[in-house]
């Protein structure tokens, strides 16, 4: 049995983002403006392998970045190095 389960991303230029899983490993992404207004334009679905493809760098990049975990410590974490 499928959960529904929601995960809130961070704001992006003033829009909050909704992460849920769909059927056969898809993955939907909805914006949601400022007004709290959700309708179909704003519902994208991807492939979930092909998500972490497209997420990976970003949340590398995030945790560097802005969280200052150490290069060597994140790689550890992940079993890079």
């Amino acid at each position: 049995m499928q959960q529904n389960t929601t995960a809130p991303l961070p704001a992006i230029g003033g829009d909050d983002f909704i992460v849920y899983p769909g059927s056969n490993g898809t993955v939907f992404i909805e914006r949601v403006r400022p007004s709290g207004v959700r309708d179909g334009n704003s519902i994208f679905q991807f492939d979930a392998r092909h998500l972490f493809t497209i997420m990976f760098p970003l949340v590398f990049q995030l945790m560097v970045t802005v969280h200052r975990v150490p290069i060597g410590k994140l790689m550890a974490m992940l079993h890079l190095g």
